[in-house]
């Protein structure tokens, strides 16, 4: 690539200049004064004494007014264009790692096409912008990447490239070498075994190899092998360091996984804060005499000169991101809220203005009133959204701060009351002043780690929510006569809709039944999906369908609880209330789940006649290792009007709760037995349609699951969340058809303490 010897690009900018050399391919910040002089000499071309040191200490020697090109674009407190555009040039991608953040794979019709990113690079020289990062997906699977790069180059524009290298071979490697990139990193996620546990069997070596022929061949390429940190290979830096010193790449580099794409369906690669302290503090340590480069903090003791625009970390101050569809963001990890727009409508330099203004964040005094501050410009925006919800709150890996970063609150402003909920303990409180939550949360306030929600209506705080109608069951007692799937069901992308409505609307907890909810095909993404909103699913479930695969497959998912219905602890009875002879395959299910399942497992039984001696389901249940035993009473609904000589009466009823009240097995297992309320003469308010709702499985939504449809307030098909709770009037109690008030709210795992 044969480039002019000298040649300067300079920008205007509200604190002075900026000057790009095409050469040594760098950035020079020059203050107004600065600016005054090579402004003169432009003019003038005069090279007086200010010219000469200028030129000496900051540019090259032997500089004409010819070699310099001025751009001016200037903006009030705000860069004019960005110093670097980060692009993901395409989706496709040929390995699935299971910490991709952009979930990359197959290829996306709406990727951007050749012409549109020559005219990207065109518009960025245009505006001043010569630095060009390039990933994926798999960039060097686009057929036309070298003339992308090659029109780059062109244009001035340095390029760096990320790939996983296992399309390398020499002839791309020649093709790379001669196109003078600044930079070529390869994806190496630490030594073999975590490695190929991430990216798939055999691909270690396959990467090594090809790292080798680009040491071989790029000698006009500076040459890096990067890491993407998580569970698996965090304890390899050294060695890791070690491989590049055996490669001869120029540098290492160290990225750290985030709940993004993949990695957040794979929470067990995440790591916490103390994980990713420990981490940058010992790899400082760690002498070697190729480059090192790990994320800017206050660890580093070197000075870190940026420009001070507004708060936070440099996306939208100083770089920018386009997606391959050409959505452009100030960060690929704000999420789309945060998408200005898309290249193919509006230009580069619009778009820019538009990321400028988004990024304008207040912040919060921690950070602001930080002696450190410059040294991080407060950390990772995007991870101070995801773990509290708000974009101004302190990072919550910063490297400084103790104890201070881990938790997170939800505030709903009600007209007469503030209900929070608790990230971190699962669980709701109501206030009546705003003043005692900042008393509770001191450390939270003051870094603004909570989210408001202002809410005009009566909002429930739990939704529960029949998946399908469709049961691999046929149980006698069945209220809501499920068996064959309805028409009709609700799909996926309503239930997206639900999940994001939700989270607006700050109702952190679902409880999914059925039917049976594993008989969908999509469960696992309807759980994905609601996982993606923050909110704690639990599930209610036969447990029939818990293979090995699936309970493995629950292992990628956050799920509060899962609550097994057993209505027999022997087989026959089993078998006679259950409709299936499935009491093995369950017991088998059962021990699996509860080796993998590190949530709370719960085993629930419907009493009957004779299908309940309390202390064989007390021992049945705690040989079983469940952490939770609830008890709860049949009623006249559904299938069970037609087994009414199953029905037991209150005085039947209240033995069987008398008889589990005296066992002594408080120590290993916790038991919920609602008519206790009534026992203890001490009811509580029914919660439904006020703190919770029910929604069936074709959409309708109720106050709750046991009353006509005539009460139905709406559906999902036809009306928002909201809209259909704006028309749900209070539900009151009416003793001719609500069997379920109070006595069954503690059985639907809703106690007083969790609500307020």
């Amino acid at each position: 690539m044969n480039l002019p010897n000298h040649k300067i690009f300079l920008r205007e900018e509200f604190f002075g200049m900026i000057a790009y050399n095409i050469i040594d391919k760098h950035y020079y910040f020059l203050d107004k004064n600065s600016a005054d002089v090579i402004r003169d000499f432009l003019k003038n071309n005069v090279q007086n004494k200010d010219w000469e040191i200028l030129k000496k200490e900051l540019l090259k020697d032997n500089l004409y007014s010819s070699d310099i090109s001025l751009i001016n674009k200037k903006k009030e407190n705000a860069l004019s264009a960005p110093l670097r555009v980060f692009i993901d040039i395409t989706h496709k991608c040929n390995l699935r790692c299971k910490h991709c953040f952009t979930d990359s794979g197959g290829i996306n019709p709406t990727e951007l096409s050749t012409e549109k990113i020559f005219d990207l690079l065109d518009q960025m020289k245009e505006n001043g912008s010569f630095m060009f990062s390039i990933a994926g997906g798999e960039p060097l699977i686009r057929n036309d990447i070298f003339p992308i790069i090659k029109h780059a180059r062109d244009n001035y524009i340095d390029v760096s490239i990320t790939t996983n290298g296992l399309l390398v071979n020499e002839d791309i490697a020649n093709h790379l070498n001669d196109l003078t990139l600044k930079t070529i990193t390869v994806s190496v996620d630490g030594l073999e075994k975590s490695h190929d546990a991430i990216r798939g069997a055999g691909n270690f070596n396959k990467a090594i190899k090809n790292i080798e022929i680009l040491k071989k061949i790029c000698k006009n390429n500076q040459l890096s092998i990067k890491m993407t940190v998580n569970s698996l290979n965090i304890h390899e830096a050294d060695d890791f360091i070690k491989l590049g010193e055996q490669l001869g790449v120029d540098s290492v580099k160290f990225n750290f996984i985030r709940p993004f794409g993949r990695a957040f369906i794979n929470k067990d690669l995440l790591i916490t804060r103390d994980q990713y302290v420990a981490f940058i503090k010992s790899t400082q340590k760690i002498k070697t005499k190729i480059g090192v480069v790990l994320p800017k903090t206050p660890l580093d003791n070197i000075d870190y000169e940026f420009i001070d625009c507004a708060f936070g970390c440099t996306g939208g101050k100083e770089t920018c991101n386009i997606d391959f569809s050409g959505n452009f963001s100030p960060c690929a990890f704000l999420g789309k809220d945060f998408v200005v727009g898309n290249i193919k409508n509006e230009p580069f330099d619009v778009l820019w203005d538009k990321a400028c203004q988004i990024s304008r964040f207040k912040g919060n005094d921690g950070c602001l009133n930080c002696k450190k501050y410059k040294d991080c410009r407060a950390g990772c925006r995007s991870r101070a959204l995801f773990g509290y919800g708000n974009i101004d709150a302190i990072d919550p890996f910063c490297v400084l701060t103790k104890n201070k970063v881990n938790q997170k609150i939800s505030i709903r402003f009600n007209d007469d009351s503030f209900i929070v909920y608790d990230h971190c303990s699962k669980k709701y409180k109501k206030y009546s002043k705003l003043a005692d939550i900042a008393k509770d949360y001191v450390e939270i306030f003051k870094n603004k780690q909570f989210r408001e929600i202002h809410n005009k209506i009566n909002v429930p705080l739990k939704i529960f929510f029949d998946v399908t109608n469709k049961c691999n069951g046929k149980c006698i007692h069945c209220y809501n006569n499920s068996g064959i799937a309805k028409n009709n069901e609700i799909d996926l992308g309503t239930i997206k809709k639900l999940s994001q409505e939700m989270h607006d609307l700050g109702i952190f907890q679902i409880s999914l039944a059925g039917g049976e909810p594993f008989v969908r095909e999509d469960i696992f993404s309807i759980i994905r999906v609601f996982n993606q909103n923050e909110i704690d699913v639990s599930i209610t479930t036969n447990g029939l369908l818990l293979t090995k695969d699936k309970v493995d497959n629950l292992e990628n998912l956050s799920i509060k609880s899962i609550t097994i219905s057993i209505d027999g602890v022997n087989r026959e009875k089993y078998k006679e209330i259950r409709g299936v002879d499935g009491f093995e395959l369950l017991n088998k299910n059962i021990d699996y789940l509860r080796k993998k399942f590190k949530g709370e497992l719960s085993l629930r039984l419907s009493v009957m006649k004779d299908n309940c001696i309390p202390a064989d389901v007390a021992k049945y249940a705690i040989s079983k290792k469940f952490d939770c035993l609830k008890i709860n009473k049949t009623h006249l609904l559904g299938r069970f009007k037609d087994h009414s000589q199953y029905l037991m009466s209150d005085a039947e009823y209240d033995d069987i709760v008398s008889q589990f009240s005296k066992l002594d097995i408080k120590d290993r297992i916790e038991l919920e037995i609602p008519r206790e309320k009534y026992l203890n003469k001490n009811p509580l308010p029914c919660s439904a349609g006020s703190k919770t709702v029910y929604i069936d499985s074709i959409g309708n939504i109720f106050p709750c699951s046991f009353i006509p449809q005539k009460y139905s307030f709406g559906n999902l098909k036809n009306n928002s969340l909201l809209s259909a709770l704006s028309k749900n009037k209070e539900f009151s109690v009416n003793n001719e058809f609500c069997i379920a008030c109070p006595a069954m709210e503690k059985s639907h795992n809703i106690t007083k303490e969790k609500i307020i």
